[in-house]
């Protein structure tokens, strides 16, 4: 199943993997279906996050995520096998609940959850991906998952029509087409702007040279990149009305040191230039901290506007369970510096020559939580914006996996999505969830690009924390039966493969 998560993208494998899942938890017994669950989440998530242990430089809080997530699928396993013994009209229904449930939980909890690896990730250039601007993540995950289980459903039927092998065959194929032809109609590669407000973007991808650690130790070199990849696409690609770069773009604060403001003053921006940056801070207990932030500078000094990243990763940006993880190792020395968690709107307002204009905004992982993403849309969010650091994932795939979730939140919200990353890749999606321009990994790149602004609101957007809660009722709900039958009901019926 992880074949069609990026940069593979072979989305059919989700639907094909999902449909032998559930055939495997039908025939199995409670305590199989269960290590099943879990073996097959190992075997899905192992692959898809080995960046986590790129990135942090080692094994043990990539074991830790992988087992938590395959825990969840163990937890799917066991209910859907509780359920075998419906009628196969009834209980495609069942674990289309059971699947849309756990998926939202497991991205919920714990801590502040890990909505990665979704359906809706894996799906959103397909038919299916056309659901989610109507019902978001919710309404895409239990349909793709209901017609796995149909799809089992009618091939389990099959024998028992004691057709001849062509005719067993075709059907075979019809059921399959059926199923897989959804996730092949990709939405087409340019979007007119149409009636659209216009904004011309300059998207400044500077580059950060590996080991990062060691290229963000030496001041102003990162800045350096990118304020020389700015000067050089404007020269080359001409004025555009703002540009936008990276998490952490500057390596340094100009507002505290002047030997990177300095060469940023002397570009003469006459539009905002809007960058990535950490703003350390001393708190009463005398331990620096810090705010992962976004903000913009023009001319000769700093704009006054901040965006402050509002859910840090876990061990990435802060550390949990301090008090008992000091026992085993000194947390202060694992993660010095921690982050702040922001507060405030989810959307940035950047000033222009005429009207201000304002930018649904989650900086990198932000990205991944729909609710998030959501609530900049309805404070007013008319483009999205999803600033990115990429380089402590090396050459690994996180960075395609992150910007195939920014064409989910494009879909969903029919806003243009701009993902700038100071190492790649970037880019412009369109409403459609369509990649209009692209960069590639670890290399320096300017991008420049027209996108529209809009305002209406897709009831994913509009009703999205309305829609969560459903999904979650529907899950318990569907959790609640497959107990209850399991305990109290059909116990004396055959098991259905």
């Amino acid at each position: 199943m992880w074949g069609a998560q990026s940069p593979w993208g072979f989305e059919p494998l989700f639907l094909i993997g999902l449909t032998l899942l559930v055939g495997v938890f039908y025939s199995a017994s409670l305590k199989r279906a269960t290590l099943m669950g879990f073996v097959a989440g190992v075997s899905y998530f192992a692959p898809l996050i080995y960046w986590s242990s790129v990135s942090i430089g080692s094994l043990i809080p990539w074991f830790v995520l992988v087992a938590i997530q395959s825990a969840w699928w163990a937890l799917l396993g066991f209910l859907t096998a509780s359920s075998a013994r419906l009628p196969r009209s009834v209980r495609p229904l069942l674990f289309a609940g059971l699947w849309t449930g756990i998926e939202l939980i497991r991205g919920l909890w714990p801590l502040s959850g890990f909505p990665w690896g979704t359906t809706a990730q894996a799906s959103v250039g397909g038919v299916f991906g056309g659901l989610l601007p109507y019902g978001g993540e919710v309404l895409l995950s239990f349909s793709v998952a209901l017609v796995a289980a149909y799809c089992l459903s009618g091939l389990a039927v099959l024998p028992r029509l004691h057709l001849s092998p062509l005719p067993t065959a075709a059907a075979f194929a019809v059921l399959l087409l059926i199923g897989v032809s959804s996730f092949l109609f990709a939405p087409h590669q340019r979007f007119p702007l149409g009636n659209d407000q216009q904004l011309t973007l300059g998207l400044v991808q500077g580059g950060v040279p590996l080991p990062p650690e060691e290229s963000y130790a030496e001041p102003g070199k990162i800045s350096g990149n990118h304020i020389r990849t700015l000067e050089s696409g404007r020269a080359a690609q001409g004025e555009v009305q703002v540009f936008l770069a990276g998490e952490t773009a500057l390596d340094r604060d100009p507002r505290k040191h002047f030997e990177i403001a300095q060469p940023l003053s002397a570009l003469n921006l006459k539009v905002p230039f809007i960058y990535g940056v950490n703003q350390y801070f001393v708190a009463p207990d005398s331990k620096l901290w810090r705010h992962n932030q976004v903000t913009g500078w023009q001319g000769e000094y700093p704009l006054k506007l901040s965006y402050d990243k509002q859910i840090p990763v876990p061990f990435g940006e802060y550390i949990p369970f301090k008090k008992f993880l000091n026992y085993f190792v000194e947390t202060d020395k694992l993660l010095p510096t921690e982050v702040v968690p922001g507060a405030g709107p989810a959307v940035l307002t950047i000033p222009l020559a005429k009207d201000p204009v304002t930018a649904g905004i989650g900086i990198c992982f932000e990205v991944a939580f729909e609710q998030h993403m959501m609530r900049g849309i309805r404070e007013g969010g008319t483009f999205i914006y999803v600033p990115t650091n990429n380089s402590s994932f090396g050459k690994t795939y996180e960075a395609y996996q992150q910007f195939q979730l920014l064409r989910v939140r494009a879909r969903e919200s029919d806003r243009w999505a701009v993902g700038v990353s100071t190492n790649g890749i970037s880019g412009v999606v369109t409403p459609q969830g369509a990649v209009s321009q692209v960069t590639k990994l670890n290399e320096s790149a300017y991008l420049k690009a027209t996108i529209g602004l809009r305002k209406t609101l897709t009831p994913a957007v509009k009703y999205a924390p309305e829609i969560q809660v459903f999904g979650l009722i529907l899950g318990s709900i569907a959790a609640i039966v497959a107990l209850g039958l399991d305990v109290f009901g059909y116990k004396k019926r055959p098991r259905r493969p």
